[in-house]
């Protein structure tokens, strides 16, 4: 099941979901500049 977040009026997407290695996160942005906050921030390389 994918989990579906917009922000700065749909300009900028999150679609997350569980893969059987575990949750994964995927983001589309519009060209533009933005202000992220987050509270964790990971880059998993492989």
């Amino acid at each position: 099941m994918l989990k579906i977040n917009e922000y700065f009026g749909g300009r900028v997407i999150s679609i997350s979901f569980q893969s059987v290695e575990g949750p994964a996160t995927i983001g589309v942005m519009e060209k533009g500049e933005y202000k992220l906050y987050v509270k964790k921030f990971t880059v998993r390389d492989k």
